[in-house]
């Protein structure tokens, strides 16, 4: 009961703790160039740094949330396990790079001119890519194994494929149907999250 009500609640307290760091505080946007969002951060002071500890802190509650969710469900040997173990494995990693990004993306916020946040951004964009790819991999294998074993509403599984497939075209389209596609992604990937939180606390299991 205690991991049901910490899992559930990491999922729903993250992801919208997540989504006021990214939409509601974070200066810069998808269409931003590296350049061009270093000098936003540069200049969004304290806002800018808690956009970051939000948007990324949220992240990393829910992706550890994620963890235990599926090693639950992949040590439970239901019939969603093979799909979870793998789903397990993948959030693990992409938890790490969030870590890593929360590192790189605040330390362009104290950067000592233009230049050394912009290679800082760089940085953090190609491994946000990666990141974006494997986490749409994980929720995919995630979404499948919770339709299999219907231990939560298949709601929560539909949303996690539709979210990871816009996440994953987004990666390698360009344009403005990339960026559509960003904040489809990561929206329903959000409100997904929750579903899948909420449903957690009022599992039986």
């Amino acid at each position: 009961m205690g991991s049901k009500i910490q899992i559930g609640s990491m999922l729903i307290i993250g992801a919208i703790c997540s989504a006021i760091g990214w939409m509601g505080l974070y200066p810069g946007g998808p269409d931003d160039t590296s350049v061009e969002l270093a000098q936003k951060l540069l200049d969004g002071g304290a806002t800018a740094k808690i956009a970051i500890l939000m948007g990324y802190g949220g992240m990393i509650v829910v992706l550890t949330g994620m963890v235990m969710l599926s090693r639950g469900m992949a040590m439970g040997g239901g019939a969603g396990s093979s799909y979870t173990n793998i789903s397990m494995i993948l959030f693990m990693a992409v938890l790490a790079g969030m870590v890593t990004a929360l590192g790189l993306e605040y330390g362009s916020t104290e950067a000592g001119s233009i230049q050394e946040a912009a290679t800082l951004q760089g940085i953090t964009n190609a491994g946000g890519a990666a990141s974006s790819l494997i986490l749409g991999v994980s929720m995919i294998l995630l979404g499948v194994g919770i339709f299999v074993e219907k231990n939560l509403n298949v709601s929560t599984s539909i949303l996690a494929v539709i979210s990871s497939i816009a996440l994953i075209l987004a990666i390698f389209l360009s344009g403005d149907i990339s960026i559509t596609l960003q904040w489809v992604g990561w929206s329903l990937f959000l409100l997904g999250t929750i579903l899948i939180g909420v449903f957690t606390l009022r599992s039986d299991s």
